[in-house]
């Protein structure tokens, strides 16, 4: 979701060094994307297992629904 929306993948952004830390969205390249969409991809990237959302729930996000 991330790379369809932003063109890359993540981990290809400029300083970004481990898997362990949350995954930044520079401004430059979210702001023409919708709040539903940056909202969705947040909750896709949560890096505790246990707080991310699961694939039936990420298509039940306002997002799909509009």
């Amino acid at each position: 979701m991330y790379k369809m929306a932003v063109a890359y993948k993540p981990t290809q952004m400029p300083g970004y060094k481990s898997y362990t830390q949350p995954v930044p969205f520079r401004r430059i390249d979210w702001k023409n994307r919708s709040e539903e969409l940056q909202d969705l991809v947040a909750q896709l990237l949560m890096l505790d297992p246990a707080k991310r959302i699961s694939a039936e729930e990420a298509l039940q996000h306002p997002w799909f629904q509009s």
